[in-house]
């Protein structure tokens, strides 16, 4: 037997990690001898979570984090991982032994909306669609959904509650019916029906047709027709309720949005070709430029594609949850229009179960304390406290000849990075004192050393590995951010590399935890423990956590009654760690003080104040006590900005065996993986790839293509 190929794996974020799960795989029979290494004490890079032991052993998070249905990679991944670790003695002491252990199910989402005035809630129970594979399959669901939509718009008579007359659209509507007759198809007849039952018509007509492979320009050109009368007439009948009905307004938002974009759809050729070739416009001005509505309404097209595009809260939670905002500004929502389609529609239409999984512990927890001790006991090696400070090529420029390590801290034996609180795995917020030099553990405080730019000066042994020696592969899984510091000579000689480290932005993002001294029914929040979405920004997208508390280490008489969790952008500018920190903690206390009474209403006094005793360790009237009791966080080093999908810059992506290094594939959120928006299904998908660029096969992926491979 040949003796097995090393691999040394750079970075232990889902990506990396994933590559080195495949990579370990027992039925390769020990092919690959794979070893991590990481900066710091954690895994999960922007998905790492620690317990402060100082304070209640409480989580603390990187940001909000929930696993969507559609994540079918990352979610086999850990129903694998999980029936592993429930056959390990650390798996079967936890109280996680199954991936249905470790998650709950959350299908209510609540969206926010500031109308008349007042902030207004629209919570919505996500319904479970059948599986969808390919776009053509994803508009006949995405039709199903609007037409349970349509069922809550007026009806052509409804009374005008407004009092005024409709516009003079009368010509078009009978221009349209007379077109669409002539070209009608199997008697398919627009005539004397309103939008719901044409619609309805056209889902039964949609579902005859043949595979899209078989369909004419001529078909597509009926259909986008239809649509456009079916968009008209639901017009014509709910625009005068738009100011004086909140859930018309609302439902318009989500019909109108919904036909945009199946008619951009199909007018760019999307069925044939894929979300891709629509990369380089803007996602929401793509579809405003697809909006089916007349010219003839004047104003109120105008006014309806505003509602629709620019100011619907359907479409905020989006860009919220994929941080979308060219240079962190809330002002300036920005993302490719293939991957903003692509996400939207596989959010609400592929997978099964419920919308999203929300972890019963940390992600530290539930993630990577299982996925570590598996690898482990596959064989997997972990070097921890490991800084890589440069990759240098070989003279022939063809491959990854050296890398250079430098050990944060002086080890006094082997560092072992879990405790046990109750019965899960976790990963501390600080290292363990007593596996480091005591010197160096006075000094860490005030440090992150899962930072590149934390002020730490490394203190251990500084070591080389070498091509041939100590690996024969690399999977670099480092952020993009921190290439152009650790991969120089690199980049000089690959200008593709070099034009995406250079063509890809990043965002910094920001997240706080709350913890509350009432339950949710004391503070009036909704029931239900929703997400919710679309709220003041930049603390825009927030959550109830409350199901955390139990998992935490708080004394009996004295336990929170309510956690909520919020996220955002980080704006971009010249800011240190500690600037950062402060401006969170102060946009917090904004949000609390301004912004509290439509997210928690009985948290405000006879005054109209918050009550700042009702944080947990908070005192009245004293903002700044009440704030030091939470937990607040800014993600601004080079390893933890989160990478975005503007329009134009995926054309400059890599995929995973593209780095141009004959022993060097990538790993990441960075690449080009055929999803291309960060998120942890993403990283995984990097990570499989990754592996199947070192194995040198063609096994499918699912998720990688528009089209799913029939070999999946």
């Amino acid at each position: 037997m040949s003796a097995a190929e090393r691999v040394v794996v750079l970075g232990g974020g889902i990506g990396g990690l994933t590559a080195a799960y495949e990579l370990s795989d027992p039925k390769l029979e020990g092919r690959y001898e794979v070893t991590v290494y990481q900066m710091g004490w954690k895994l999960g890079g922007k998905g790492a979570s620690g317990r402060n032991r100082d304070d209640h052993d409480r989580i603390e998070e990187h940001g909000l984090h929930v696993w969507f249905r559609s994540y079918a990679n990352a979610i086999a991944m850990m129903h694998d991982v999980y029936d592993e670790y429930a056959k390990l003695p650390c798996g079967q002491k936890s109280d996680f032994q199954s991936f249905d252990e470790a998650f709950q199910p959350q299908d209510l989402y609540v969206f926010q909306e500031l109308y008349e005035g007042q902030w207004r809630s629209f919570p919505v129970d996500m319904p479970e669609y059948p599986p969808a594979n390919n776009p053509w399959e994803q508009i006949i669901q995405l039709i199903a959904g609007l037409l349970h939509v349509s069922s809550t718009l007026p009806k052509p008579g409804s009374d005008d509650p407004a009092g005024r007359d409709h516009p003079h659209a009368h010509r078009f509507f009978a221009e349209t019916l007379d077109r669409l007759e002539a070209a009608a198809e199997h008697g398919f007849h627009v005539v004397g029906h309103d939008a719901h039952t044409l619609l309805e018509k056209l889902l039964e007509h949609m579902k005859a047709m043949p595979a899209p492979a078989e369909h004419s320009h001529a078909q597509h050109r009926f259909l986008v027709d239809v649509l456009q009368l079916v968009d008209n007439l639901a017009w014509a009948a709910a625009w005068p309720w738009i100011h004086g009905h909140f859930t018309i307004r609302m439902a318009w938002r989500a019909f109108h949005l919904g036909l945009s974009c199946i008619s951009g759809i199909l007018k760019d050729g999307l069925l044939e070709h894929g979300y891709d070739v629509i990369d380089d416009q803007e996602y929401m001005a793509w579809a405003k430029s697809h909006s089916p509505l007349w010219k003839i309404w004047g104003a109120l097209k105008h006014e309806a594609d505003g509602l629709a595009f620019d100011t619907s809260p359907f479409v905020r939670p989006f860009y919220d949850a994929a941080f979308a905002y060219a240079e962190g500004d809330p002002k300036k929502p920005s993302i490719a229009a293939g991957v903003g389609m692509r996400s939207c529609l596989r959010l609400l239409l592929q997978g099964t179960g419920p919308l999203a999984r929300e972890m019963r512990a940390g992600m530290g927890d539930t993630i990577f304390s299982p996925l570590y001790e598996v690898l482990r006991a596959r064989g997997v090696r972990f070097e921890f406290f490991q800084r890589v400070e440069d990759l240098a090529p070989s003279d022939d420029g063809e491959q990854v000849e050296s890398i250079a390590l430098s050990q944060q801290v002086r080890l006094t034996g082997a560092y072992e990075p879990l405790f046990w609180v109750k019965n899960v795995q976790c990963w501390p917020t600080e290292p363990f004192a007593e596996h480091i030099d005591p010197e160096d553990a006075k000094r860490i405080p005030g440090h992150d050393l899962g930072h590149y730019d934390s002020g730490w000066t490394d203190t251990g042994p500084t070591s080389v590995l070498r091509a041939g020696e100590d690996f024969d592969r690399v999977v670099l899984a480092i952020s993009v951010g921190c290439h152009p510091r650790v991969c120089s000579d690199l980049l000089a000689l690959r200008p593709g590399w070099k034009a995406m480290v250079e063509g890809l932005a990043s965002c910094r993002t920001l997240a706080t935890q709350l913890w509350f001294q009432k339950d949710a029914k004391g503070l009036g929040a909704p029931a239900g423990a929703p997400l919710t979405g679309a709220y003041i920004e930049p603390l825009s997208s927030l959550a109830d956590f409350t199901h955390l508390i139990p998992r935490e280490n708080w004394p009996a008489q004295e336990t929170p009654g309510y956690l909520a969790y919020a996220c955002g952008c980080m704006k971009d500018g010249e800011i240190t760690q500690e600037e950062a920190h402060a401006r969170t903690k102060e946009l917090t206390r904004q949000l609390l003080a301004d912004h509290a009474k439509p997210l928690w209403p009985l948290a405000l006094g006879p005054d109209g104040q918050f009550q700042w005793n009702d944080l947990y360790g908070g005192r009245a009237g004293d903002p700044d006590a009440s704030l030091a009791a939470q937990y607040f966080r800014a993600n601004i080093d080079p390893a933890e900005l989160y990478v975005q999908s503007l329009p134009g810059s995926n054309r400059v992506r890599l995929k995973a065996g593209e780095s141009g290094f004959r022993n060097l594939v990538f790993a990441g959120t960075w690449i080009d993986t055929g999803m291309n928006v960060s998120c942890v299904e993403t990283a995984v998908i990097s990570g499989k790839q990754a592996a199947r660029a070192v194995r040198g096969d063609d096994t499918p992926i699912e998720g990688e293509s528009d089209f799913r491979d029939p070999r999946l």
